[in-house]
């Protein structure tokens, strides 16, 4: 019963923070830097239209998540509600996330603050240092 009560407080917390910024991400707003998942959505919209260079020009980790939902799926419907203590399940969550950081770390070095990872100038972050 925990585990209900738990999903549905984080639904909240989404929902909130979606009010609260809208479609945009929270870290780029704040901070002004975009964040590891920032253009995943964007790449998989491009990815849904069969346009795979734009896909992985908005974030080349989609193909690493794609990966990761199928196997996250197939788990689903393997183990149920045992699939987290996998180890099946945490080896592919922990190659998942070197993946996904690795391809952020790449871009900060290399892409930003070009498109797609660009610097938000209107950040709240920023706007306290331009006062000083």
């Amino acid at each position: 019963m925990k585990k209900k009560h738990d999903m549905i407080l984080l639904g909240i917390v989404l929902l909130v923070v979606l009010i609260l910024f809208g479609a945009y991400c929270p870290m780029e707003e704040i901070i002004g830097i975009p964040c590891p998942g920032c253009n995943m959505l964007t790449a998989l919209y491009w990815l849904s239209k069969g346009n795979m260079e734009m896909a992985s020009f908005y974030h080349p980790a989609v193909w690493a998540f794609i990966g990761y939902a199928v196997c996250v799926i197939m788990l689903w419907f393997k183990y149920r509600e045992r699939m987290f203590q996998t180890k099946t399940f945490r080896i592919c969550s922990g190659l998942f996330l070197f993946v996904f950081l690795g391809v952020y770390a790449y871009r900060m070095l290399t892409v930003f603050p070009k498109e797609p990872m660009q610097l938000n100038e209107n950040a709240m972050l920023i706007k306290c240092f331009r006062l000083f």
